[in-house]
């Protein structure tokens, strides 16, 4: 396939369950891109960054968590917490925002994002115990940091599909919220929908380039 550079979208950002293939298939299109020597950084964006993971650290040992995630999970169904994390969360993202992913946009890279801003608010609402979180100021204003001129792409799979992958560590209950979740942000964005359950990795591949590359030439 041969890509010109004037084609291609500012960022192409996937987002999904986890072992829907998303990391195989942001890898393919790395190489695709390079490949054809278009300027591409590759992104992973998720909760608890910066000093978000410090309070959480902090609040492990002195109150004897057994992990950074604990503290979120066992205070988020006071409002006034889920507010006060809110504001950690989003003031630990925001550098990150603009210095991994603004800052190459404007220097004339394509970011590939295997995980972005759509990820985070779908981690952060699963921690927090809040499915209204997609609804809430916080979430709306953050995603005002996708470029209009950007490929979002959902990438599905059934929770079968995924145990099958080998990725039997996470729920049932962790995937499905993640998928219903991730299927509000795609209505919602207008985004693509892939479907991996029944596909090859190639399948999925070339689905992609068509959608993101090969429908704009």
């Amino acid at each position: 396939m041969i890509i010109t550079t004037n084609k291609i979208p500012a960022a192409i950002i996937f987002f999904g369950p986890d072992g829907s293939g998303k990391t195989t298939q942001a890898n393919l299109l790395v190489e695709e891109l390079r490949k054809n020597r278009i300027k591409t950084r590759k992104l992973w964006l998720r909760s608890l960054h910066t000093l978000a993971f410090v309070v959480s650290g902090i609040a492990m040992h002195v109150l004897r968590l057994d992990s950074v995630y604990e503290f979120r999970a066992r205070y988020s169904h006071k409002r006034l917490f889920r507010r006060f994390w809110y504001a950690i969360e989003f003031v630990s993202i925001l550098p990150l925002i603009l210095f991994r992913f603004h800052l190459p946009i404007r220097r004339g890279y394509t970011i590939v994002a295997e995980r972005y801003v759509l990820d985070w608010i779908v981690s952060l609402s699963y921690l927090s115990r809040n499915e209204s979180m997609l609804d809430s100021f916080l979430a709306k204003t953050v995603l005002r940091f996708i470029p209009k001129n950007s490929i979002l792409i959902y990438i599905d799979a059934s929770y079968d599909a995924i145990c099958k992958r080998g990725r039997k560590e996470d729920s049932f209950e962790f995937i499905d919220f993640q998928r219903r979740t991730c299927a509000k942000i795609a209505s919602m964005l207008s985004s693509v929908v892939i479907d991996t359950s029944d596909k090859s990795v190639q399948e999925v591949h070339e689905l992609i380039c068509h959608f993101a590359l090969e429908a704009r030439l």
